[in-house]
């Protein structure tokens, strides 16, 4: 992974932060699943777990990486606490996630380890400051050599009365100094402070992993045309609740609120805390949703049997799951999930798409008129 995202970014290759949101953030989340399992392997008495405190796991980021995630730092912390919570949940045991910067470049693109009890707690998470541009140093002009003085003229000692005359040469000519121009001092206006730029908003990639954990595919979600209708074996309405995304889950009501499902059942034994997800999966014209069965019982779709895959609880993965545990199913298509029900059916609400919208907005047929016989008539055959 380190050497996969250790290039710097050019004009053709995209941002690291979509690089990291697609490749890194799933490999941090299988480190930080390792070290839960890892801690918990050596059993713990019951009476002991409840009073363990919550425990505190560091992630550290090489300093590109965590420059590139600054911008969704908090974010980020909060969806891998959220993961780790739900990891932890298997052993009854709280933890929570906090992000650092590693302090030189050549280090790994992440870490995690668990802090000691005998550790301050982490600072907030600062991305390192960009080391500042050495100046380039300013080349000094050569320094003219000073004029290397002559000897008298070959005329000079020709023209001396006798020999031992010392002949003084002249002196040689003064340089020429170019006049000193003047300048006249012009005030300088003080420059106005610099407004503080608002950083860039990283770029979208459609094919990186989000932190919400499912990007729906097809055309728009509409959260507000489709209902889940709950029916009995004999086909009475019980509950009837809105689909809030392209990605929801289904079970039965349940007290503990990280096995809670988007769409809780009343009075269904039968049914698993967490036993559907609807994905939202539309093919060409037709509308309709994809139903992973992540439960225990089986579910029936008209005279299909969906086997259940019992991951009802820790973290929801969906593209673990193989193709016995799915199935596409469009509004109006009976679901029945074990033996005993509840019957589930996914209503569209949109006018005129709905089967029970149809079905109340279409007159009653009036009764044809009865055609009288006469008993003395001919009868033919």
């Amino acid at each position: 992974m380190s050497d996969l995202i250790s290039t710097p970014e050019g004009a053709d290759q995209e941002p690291l932060l979509d690089t990291l949101l697609r490749e890194a953030v799933p490999e941090i989340k299988l480190a930080l699943g390792d070290l839960i399992d890892r801690e918990n392997q050596r059993a713990i008495p019951d009476r002991y777990v409840k009073i363990l405190p919550e425990s505190t796991l560091v992630v550290t980021l090489r300093p590109d990486a965590a420059t590139a995630v600054q911008p969704i730092a908090a974010e980020l912390e909060r969806e891998l606490t959220d993961s780790c919570m739900r990891h932890g949940s298997l052993y009854d045991r709280a933890y929570r996630v906090r992000l650092r910067a590693a302090a030189t470049p050549g280090a790994p693109l992440f870490r995690v380890a668990t802090r000691r009890g005998d550790e301050p707690e982490p600072e907030p998470f600062r991305a390192p400051a960009p080391e500042p541009t050495p100046r380039p140093a300013i080349e000094a002009a050569p320094v003219a050599a000073p004029p290397i003085p002559t000897g008298p003229s070959t005329d000079a000692v020709a023209s001396a009365p006798t020999a031992n005359e010392t002949v003084i040469a002249a002196r040689p000519p003064e340089p020429v100094r170019e006049p000193v121009p003047e300048f006249e001092l012009v005030p300088v206006p003080e420059p106005e402070p610099a407004r503080p730029s608002r950083p860039a908003m990283p770029a979208v990639d459609p094919d990186a992993t989000r932190l919400d954990g499912f990007a729906p595919q097809g055309s728009r979600f509409d959260a507000h045309r489709f209902a889940l209708v709950v029916e009995s074996e004999e086909g009475e309405e019980r509950e009837r609740f809105p689909i809030p995304g392209a990605m929801s889950t289904v079970g039965r009501q349940t007290d503990n609120p990280e096995l809670a499902a988007d769409v809780a059942i009343t009075n269904a034994p039968h049914v698993s805390r967490r036993q559907l997800a609807l994905v939202w999966a539309p093919r060409g014209e037709k509308v309709g949703f994809t139903v992973y069965n992540v439960g225990l019982n089986p579910l029936h779709v008209n005279d299909h049997e969906v086997a259940g895959a019992n991951r009802s609880r820790g973290e929801l993965k969906l593209d673990e799951l193989m193709d016995g545990h799915t199935a596409w199913v469009g509004p109006g298509t009976p679901m029945r999930i074990g033996e005993h029900g509840p019957v589930l059916r996914i209503d569209d609400l949109r006018a005129g798409d709905s089967p029970s919208a149809a079905a109340a907005d279409e007159p009653a047929a009036e009764p044809e008129p009865e055609v009288e016989i006469d008993p003395d008539a001919t009868r033919f055959g």
